[in-house]
């Protein structure tokens, strides 16, 4: 009995699974109803691979997704289905659903063979004597150093032996396509804190070998810095593939750990570029691949983000205005010199109030609105170019919780570059941000004796792309002087 033989099959399922809608061929093909859950037809084994496909589909810059998995017939026999998943454009009662594509089962059949041959090529040979075959090819001499070439803490190349060898791929100049992953730990700094470096090392360890063990024999892998990792392919046919790799990469990583060390979050984020579609020199395809990892970061970490012009040249243009203006303008030496003068006035001769100094850090930085708040709310001020006050009422809507300081990184920042960031991250919170008018914002993290105790945040009411660094750094220190002046 052929998989759905001839045709394709449409379903729609929602999150829990169930089925909302589907093809009389494809109820007829399972056996299932329209009340059944899609997990029924769907081998126990490959369970978790679709409901992962489908948390990653939530992800920005995904699409679609598509997977493998083993699909029941009505006689209870299995055979392998292609599914090609993407968001419903519409929602019913508030639910998003899912739309699936089931292929047929002779167009599936040619890339299942082609997916399990490549399985037994990269079998053949173990990791490090194909790292060792590829980094010989690549030298006059034929050499490989075990100790000149792999990384000191961990099983893989260090960054001299893989920029090397990234240098030599895109030298050659083949019509071969090279991915360059970049790929780095969220929040490590705070594993580091939280349990101690040794526990960190150990941490990286497990990781290298996770993406040594998924990568396998598609690529060279070196680490390039601290827990950043360097990933470059050289056997990915397609993005289908490239997409399962990152994605079983991330939610590896993710449920290796998730749940296990309270205080800490152990997820990973990737950016991706490749050689020679995005870029034609090593710096431009890595410089590329970081801005898609920094992008990833700026997302909300635990995610990848591979670069797609159509998506992402307007995102590249907004980071080069602002590394064009990375060098302290005369505006903002004029600012420096104003800030000094205002924190001079405000901590050492007190000739100004909080009233008169938010004014003028809204003038001098074209800020709408600034909001601080400490200590269960003992201090609390709200600034906006209409009036300054300590009105609980007007200031409450802003009120911290557990939630809300999980969005702080390591350096006690949580910047918000549009409505995005907060959808993803403190979606409960979105209508009462709009409602303020609120489209980009950076908040700064207060503590008391180690313990958050309130935030200062600063925000602008237009649509913009992100803070300039200069800008975070004057906002740190403006909201470390409150923090100083408060205590």
């Amino acid at each position: 009995m052929g998989l759905l033989a001839m045709y394709q099959s449409e379903v729609t399922i929602n999150h829990k699974m169930y089925i909302k809608k589907a093809d009389n061929s494809f109820l007829k093909y399972t056996g299932l109803d329209m009340s059944a859950s899609i997990t029924e037809a769907i081998h126990l084994e490959d369970w978790e691979r679709l409901q992962r496909a489908i948390e990653d589909l939530a992800l920005p810059g995904m699409p679609q997704n598509m997977i493998f998995l083993r699909l029941r017939n009505a006689e209870g026999g299995y055979s392998w289905a292609t599914i090609n998943m993407q968001y419903e454009s519409y929602e019913i009662k508030g639910q998003t659903l899912i739309h699936l594509t089931v292929s047929e089962w002779e167009k599936v059949k040619e890339q299942k063979e082609k997916y399990d041959a490549k399985v037994l090529q990269m079998q053949a040979i173990s990791h490090e004597d194909y790292e060792r075959k590829l980094i010989k090819e690549i030298r006059e001499d034929a050499s490989f150093d075990e100790i000149q070439d792999k990384d000191a803490g961990l099983d893989i190349l260090n960054k001299r032996a893989i920029t090397e060898y990234a240098h030599k791929v895109i030298e050659r100049k083949t019509n071969k396509c090279n991915y360059f992953i970049i790929f780095d730990m969220d929040h490590f700094k705070a594993v580091n804190d939280s349990y101690g470096h040794m526990f960190g090392d150990e941490v990286l360890e497990k990781v290298t070998g996770i993406i040594k063990n998924i990568v396998n024999n598609r690529g060279l892998i070196g680490r390039i810095g601290g827990d950043e990792i360097l990933i470059v392919t050289n056997s990915i046919e397609d993005r289908s593939e490239l997409k399962n790799m990152l994605r079983s990469i991330r939610t590896t990583v993710e449920w290796t750990y998730k749940g296990k060390y309270p205080g800490v979050s152990m997820t990973c984020s990737m950016g991706i570029a490749a050689f020679p579609k995005d870029g034609s020199t090593y710096e431009e395809v890595f410089e590329l691949a970081d801005k898609m990892l920094y992008l990833a970061k700026n997302k909300g970490r635990n995610r990848y983000v591979i670069f797609t012009p159509e998506l992402h040249e307007k995102y590249l243009e907004t980071v080069q205005m602002e590394e064009n203006s990375v060098a302290i303008s005369r505006t903002d030496g004029n600012r420096l010199t104003v800030m000094q003068q205002l924190i001079e006035d405000y901590l050492v001769r007190h000739s100004i109030n909080n009233e008169m100094l938010f004014a003028q850090i809204g003038e001098v930085f074209n800020i709408d609105e600034i909001l601080l708040i400490y200590h269960n709310k003992s201090a609390c001020f709200r600034w906006t170019r209409e009036e300054a006050h300590t009105d609980l009422q007007e200031i409450d809507w802003m009120t911290p919780d557990e939630e809300f300081y999980e969005c702080f990184d390591e350096n006690s920042l949580f910047l918000v570059h549009g409505m995005y960031v907060i959808e993803e991250n403190l979606p409960d919170r979105k209508e009462i941000f709009e409602q303020h008018a609120i489209r980009t914002a950076m908040f700064y993290q207060l503590k008391r004796e180690g313990k958050n105790d309130g935030f200062v945040m600063f925000s602008r009411k237009e649509q913009r792309g992100k803070w300039s660094e200069y800008e975070v750094l004057a906002f740190t220190v403006i909201a470390k002087v409150f923090e100083m002046s408060i205590r």
